[in-house]
């Protein structure tokens, strides 16, 4: 296909888009082309059609300045629009960059009827209508909140409050007192400021917010501008991964955080600072797997001796070659050091954080790791050796353990596994109990 159109998550179940009466509602859009269809993503037109009951308010997507509305016969709604500048057709699916439509009905309990979302290029539609039914529900309203966890949502964390950016306060408002109205008490994201101060209107509790320059263990402030003695420095045949090696020494040397030299002092510091105002905390995507092997610079070296009590000219003989040799005795010493290294820069972050953020209300900092990294499984199959849970987590008023992507599962072919919930149950089991013995 040239176009395709994904309406989530109602078109994985039975195509039936619920409106709660009098409330916003967000209708989840993903989309893809061929790399072979080329076209200026500006000359893109999208038609809405909604039945008589349903009312357009507005989306994260479109062009505001194209947008044209006329009424059917039938009394029903046909809005056309273009893509805005940024929101750009990749060749594949985007789960994290998920856009939306912004409708309501006021219409008594039932079915209202169907309506259609359609693409166009140059007057020729792509093939990728999508019916959608709505249904009109009683307004979702939360009955009582939790006393003994906070029930919050993450929502499109790095992408820049993309789903909060609707080009209308108003709107915007609203669509907070939708969520705090159905129970949600703190909101993970990076909003616009204009969410943000009505996220807390509405009432929602805590915010958290998340960059991707703190995040994977040491990507960790504007390091560019760094000078190399506070950059990582990977080992030659280590480091990187996927990511490139660029990402990688585009981060902060251990010793530059929880040593607070002089660039991360005053230069990071003060962007992470910044960047926090207004916040309740930060989450920190942690995969820090392209980190592998530890940084090899004369600061970790020298802290390395300090650590493992080794005179500082005998390391200096086989650094950095000689710890990474099959059979070094070395090799054993040095990921622990590594694992307490990164224990001491998430404690410098959550302090930091905290100084921010409101000091002992403050959420502080909260690494996201792998939910794996405190089960059980993964101590005979340990793959986190350098980066352990246990080494910092006494510290930290909270971890968040989370996984896997449902991306992955939902572009799959759907199959029904009758031992999934009870998988999920027992995992959260051994995880509760991991996390008590360490």
């Amino acid at each position: 296909k040239d176009f395709e159109i994904r309406v989530l998550v109602h078109e994985l179940l039975d195509g039936t888009f619920a409106l709660g009466r009098g409330q916003p509602g967000c209708l989840g859009i993903e989309w893809r082309r061929s790399p072979k269809l080329k076209f200026d993503s500006s000359k893109v037109n999208f038609r809405l059609e909604l039945p008589v009951g349903v009312r357009y308010l507005g989306s994260n997507f479109a062009d505001r300045k194209t947008e044209r509305s006329e009424t059917r016969a039938d009394g029903g709604t046909v809005v056309r629009f273009r893509l805005r500048k940024g929101r750009g057709v990749s060749p594949g699916f985007n789960a994290h960059r998920m856009f939306g439509l912004i409708l309501e009905t006021d219409r008594a309990n039932g079915p209202i009827g169907e309506g259609r979302l359609a693409v166009e290029l140059k007057g020729r539609e792509l093939g990728c209508t999508k019916p959608i039914r709505f249904l009109a529900v009683d307004p979702v309203r939360t009955a009582a909140v939790p006393e003994s966890y906070a029930n919050g949502i993450s929502v499109g964390a790095g992408v820049d409050g993309l789903y909060f950016d609707y080009e209308d306060d108003a709107l915007v408002g609203r669509c907070a007192r939708t969520l705090a109205d159905a129970g949600c008490m703190w909101v993970l994201d990076h909003p616009l400021p204009a969410a943000r101060d009505a996220l807390r209107k509405a009432g929602v509790r805590k915010l958290l917010c998340e960059t991707g320059r703190v995040s994977n263990g040491y990507h960790i402030g504007n390091m560019e501008t760094a000078p190399a003695n506070e950059r990582f420095v990977p080992w030659r045949d280590k480091g990187g991964g996927g990511f490139g090696r660029t990402y990688v020494t585009n981060s902060a040397c251990p010793t530059s955080v929880y040593r607070e030299k002089p660039f991360f002092r005053t230069a990071s510091v003060k962007w992470i600072g910044d960047f926090l105002k207004g916040y309740d905390g930060m989450w920190g995507n942690w995969e820090p797997s392209m980190f592998g092997g530890g940084c090899v610079c004369e600061s970790c070296r020298d802290e390395f001796a300090r650590y493992a009590d080794l005179p500082a000219a005998e390391l200096a003989k086989v650094w950095p070659k000689g710890i990474y040799e099959p059979g070094s005795r070395y090799a054993k010493k040095h990921t622990e050091f590594l694992s307490w290294q990164h224990g001491q820069v998430i404690r410098t972050l959550d302090r930091l954080v905290r100084s921010k953020t409101g000091g002992k209300d403050s959420l502080g900092f909260m690494p996201g790791m792998g939910w794996l990294e405190v089960s059980s499984w993964w101590r005979p199959h340990n793959h986190a050796a350098e980066w352990l849970v246990k080494d910092y987590a006494d510290d930290l008023e909270w971890i968040e353990p989370w996984g896997p992507y449902d991306a992955w599962e939902r572009d799959s072919p759907w199959v029904y596994e009758k031992r999934k919930p009870l998988a999920v149950f027992r995992a959260a089991k051994d995880m509760r109990r991991t996390v008590d013995a360490d």
